[in-house]
């Protein structure tokens, strides 16, 4: 319950472009390590695994871009 009340309230700023929605969101984001640590475990779970760590970089470059962090403006 406390995952989907920070992906709501993450969200929520996001949509708003609040500046305090980047660091949530990098933190969101962040989640897939855990997650990719479990599927490491799980039968058969290497191609999430690989998955999981995929989608963690390709969202954590795309977060850190200038052009990103720009669009977070609103106080």
């Amino acid at each position: 319950m406390l995952l989907l009340a920070y992906l709501i309230f993450t969200m929520t700023l996001v949509l708003q472009r609040k500046q305090a929605a980047f660091g949530l969101s990098l933190g969101l984001v962040s989640l897939l390590v855990p997650l990719a640590l479990l599927l490491v475990f799980a039968p058969g779970g290497w191609v999430g695994s690989i998955v999981a760590i995929l989608l963690f970089v390709m969202l954590l470059w795309s977060l850190r871009r200038p052009r990103s962090r720009a669009w977070f403006s609103e106080a």
